[in-house]
């Protein structure tokens, strides 16, 4: 737009000068041109400008002044910028004073120009139409005088010449550049310049509609004097105007190639706005004064800023322009409540810097213009000063920033978000200190402070404080009594590739429930990667007992997940309480062990058939309620046909935790396991009592199914006595003479069904009973054969030679062999 005006300034004093000298030249002619020399008066004025110069009509009339009038006047263009007109002008009137022609003084007391039109073009090269006017070589040019240099003086030279009024009405104009789709127009051209006076400061009012609107720039205001210390110097001549431009559009603005480049793409205000200033000084210095009101327009800076119509939006700006240099002084942006002060401006090639002061402003209406910021209900108070210094579009700030009674949620949630935060953030280029800030965390008070030693990529360092706030303000789908008290945190924050935050946290909570598990001393120590979790240690008190724990999983698809689990003295009482199971009204005792499991999924269901690990359980104290395992089983025994009562009223008097008890009291039972889905199977379950202990093994799975197959092996105590009662047990002990009882477990807990292992019984039995009738087979052979009979000598009937007498002197048998091969089974209990 300068260059426009500089381009609008100098055609406009070329054209004065030409009707200037064809004012004077009229005047010191008028004969000539009553005689009908126009056309040469013309070709003269065409030679000095170095273009063909046309009219349709002049005349002159000669009263208290020389009056001149021109229509249709016409200016040719270079011939290699365009065959059109360079100016036309429908008609030019001016008036000369004549005493002063007298004395060699042109006074042109009245020039008015009416409806002109120039065309400005540029061509690819940045070669200008404007600057082949007057190209025709001056040879007599006067040499200048000494000193007059640019910069350092008037030009000596007396005033000969002198405009002192001139009115253009209805002038347009066009401007042209080769790297532009279309020519940018200028119509309503006026100006307005009278009481010329070199010695002192004259009015001047120019306006012009450019861009296709209405009168949309308008300068008014003061020009002089002319003449320092009676020098005259054009680029030392003071100026004062009021400056007002628009209403104008800013799409309207990316039409010129200067503009185009210097406004962003994503940048949009599609609305008229408008600018006033004030500039002071001379061409080579002046101060300006800027004011803008965009608060009835909508400004949108796609993904960053969008104000709508009506928010307040003022700026306002102080600065200077001495040669190619500009600054600002200081600014004042006024954007909703907001008041930003900027001094120590300094603008340069790609980087500017200023300091910023801010009053104390609400934030919520700044939040819903930004655009990270508006899907927050964000509230309370702000105060900034800062240092900014931005270089290659990355800005750096050096100052603090207050914060007050700031609350935030997300918009649309159940959420309760953070609320009366009040806190300092301090920033020193691309480093910025957190101060301890307390806010509220939904119905816990809490306290966060941090450094981050990198502000772009993030890098910092955080510690977070809160003494009680309940999970399900944080996330909806928590049971209401969950909460998490005395809660400590420091740890690490980085910001990763790929838009992804990397966390590690070193985690305390005195107290809390968490998942129905109520824990004291939780220590947490975990990192996150933006894919998967580590937990590296977990550890907590609860029911009783402790809990370790170390687990690591991704978090996205499939979730795969690998966890160990440490159980100290667990009562399982309270844990299978805490859980609601069922059979808390049946179990105790205190868990120990370890449990290893892997999977993935994203619930239960997916999980299970994916599960593989291990692990080992051991429990002390422990006691089932309600059934009576061994004490059930073994009386089953007494049950089965042909072996009748087993155990006598004396046996079982001794022993009521065996017979009579409704629990099954365990002293220690322990196993390990494989598991693989839901299913675990192991191979040493041990449990003992203190009438007895269990061995077995089998498998059990998380829906509570059970298939076992168990070993009771009765106390010495308790077989003795056994063996002293009923003689005739043998085929119930084991090798060491121990009674040992077979049971068979399987259906559902907490009911099973508890069976005695009849088959390996009956097995047991038939391998006694042929071991003893062997024996006494082998025996009764060896009495009627005799030795030698194995030697070669020596003869006897045996059992089956009729029956006689053995050499040992043992009657014959008196039952003949039974044709039932189970007989010698039929009293094996008795």
């Amino acid at each position: 737009m300068r260059r426009i005006l500089l381009i609008a300034a100098a055609t406009i004093g070329v054209l004065g000068l030409l009707i200037g000298g064809l004012l004077v030249y009229g005047a010191l002619h008028l004969n000539s041109l009553v005689k009908n020399n126009r056309q040469y008066l013309l070709d003269r004025v065409g030679d000095s400008l170095g273009r063909d110069v046309q009219a349709q009509d002049i005349q002159i009339g000669l009263g208290w002044g020389v009056t001149l009038e021109v229509s249709g006047l016409q200016i040719s263009d270079n011939p290699s910028f365009s065959q059109l007109p360079f100016l036309k002008a429908k008609q030019v009137s001016g008036r000369v004073e004549v005493l002063p022609l007298i004395s060699g003084q042109i006074l042109i007391t009245r020039l008015e120009i009416r409806e002109p039109e120039i065309r400005v073009m540029r061509d690819r090269a940045g070669h200008l139409n404007v600057a082949t006017l007057g190209a025709k070589e001056v040879t007599s040019a006067r040499p200048p005088r000494a000193g007059a240099e640019h910069g350092q003086g008037g030009i000596g030279i007396p005033i000969h010449f002198l405009v002192q009024s001139l009115s253009l009405r209805d002038g347009e104009a066009s401007y042209q550049d080769a790297a532009a789709a279309a020519p940018i127009q200028v119509g309503s051209v006026s100006l307005d310049v009278s009481n010329v006076n070199p010695t002192r400061p004259f009015p001047v009012k120019f306006g012009l509609a450019a861009l296709g609107g209405t009168r949309n720039l308008s300068v008014k205001g003061t020009v002089g004097p002319l003449i320092q210390n009676g020098m005259l110097d054009p680029l030392a001549a003071p100026f004062s105007f009021s400056v007002t431009a628009g209403p104008i559009l800013l799409d309207r603005l990316r039409n010129i190639p200067e503009l185009k480049a210097k406004i962003p793409e994503k940048l949009s205000m599609p609305d008229p706005i408008t600018v006033k200033a004030k500039i002071k000084g001379t061409p080579l210095a002046a101060g300006f004064d800027v004011k803008t009101d965009l608060g009835g327009a909508r400004l949108v800076y796609l993904g960053l800023f969008n104000k709508p119509a009506g928010t307040r939006f003022q700026i306002s700006a102080s600065g200077f322009r001495r040669d190619a240099a500009m600054g600002v002084s200081k600014a004042t942006v006024k954007l909703a409540d907001l008041k930003a002060s900027l001094s120590d401006l300094a603008i340069g090639p790609g980087a500017w810097s200023a300091k910023v002061d801010t009053n104390r402003f609400d934030l919520a209406p700044i939040a819903k213009m930004i655009a990270k910021l508006a899907k927050y209900e964000l509230s309370g108070s702000g105060e900034a000063h800062l240092a900014v210094v931005s270089a290659a579009q990355e800005p750096h700030a050096k100052g603090t920033i207050a914060l007050t009674d700031v609350g935030f949620k997300v918009e649309g949630t159940k959420l309760p978000g953070i609320n009366a935060l009040t806190g300092n953030i301090s920033v020193d280029g691309n480093s910025a200190v957190l101060e301890p800030t307390n806010f509220n965390l939904g119905s816990a008070r809490a306290s966060l402070q941090g450094q981050a030693s990198s502000l772009q990529p993030l890098r910092a360092t955080y510690s977070f404080n809160a003494d009680n706030f309940k999970l399900a303000e944080l996330v909806l789908d928590r049971p209401a009594d969950e909460q998490v008290s005395q809660l400590k945190a420091n740890g690490t924050v980085a910001a990763r590739v790929g838009n992804t935050v990397a966390l590690t946290t070193a985690l305390t909570s005195g107290a809390g429930m968490v998942s129905k598990v109520p824990y004291r001393n939780l220590a947490l120590r975990a990192a996150f990667d933006g894919r998967q979790v580590n937990v590296s240690s977990l550890t907590l008190d609860a029911y009783g007992g402790s809990i370790g724990s170390r687990a690591d999983a991704t978090v996205a698809s499939p979730r795969s997940f690998r966890a160990t689990v440490n159980l100290n003295n667990v009562d399982l009482q309270q844990a299978l309480s805490a859980q609601k199971a069922k059979a808390a009204e049946t179990v105790r005792g205190l868990l120990s062990g370890q449990v290893i499991a892997a999977g993935r999924g994203s619930n239960v269901e997916e999980i299970k058939p994916t599960l593989a690990g291990n692990g080992r359980i051991q429990i002390t104290r422990g006691k089932l309620i309600g059934v009576n395992v061994v004490g059930t089983a073994i009386k089953k025994i007494s049950g089965i046909p042909a072996v009748g009562t087993l155990f006598t009223p004396a046996v079982m008097a001794r022993h009521p935790a065996l017979f009579e008890s409704p629990d099954t009291d365990l002293k220690l039972a322990q196993l390990t396991y494989v598991m693989t889905g839901p299913r675990m199977t192991s191979h040493d379950i041990s449990v003992q009592s203190e009438d007895y202990t269990v061995s077995g093994q089998g498998w059990f799975d998380m829906d509570r199914n059970v298939d076992l197959s168990m070993h009771v092996l009765m106390s010495r105590q308790f077989s003795s006595e056994l063996q002293a009662e009923k003689k005739n047990v043998a085929y119930l002990e084991n090798q060491s003479g121990e009674i040992e009882i077979p049971l068979l477990i399987n259906g559902r807990l907490p009911h099973p069904s508890v069976q005695p292992d009849v088959q390996f019984l009956v097995q047991r039995a038939a391998g006694r009973a042929v071991q003893e009738q062997g024996g006494r087979l082998l025996k009764r052979y060896l009495g009627n054969k005799g030795l030698g009979q194995f030697f070669g000598g020596g003869s006897g009937g045996g059992a089956d030679s009729g029956g006689s007498a053995g050499p040992s002197g043992n009657p014959p048998s008196p039952n003949p062999p039974s044709s039932n091969p189970l007989a010698p089974f039929k009293n094996l209990f008795h």
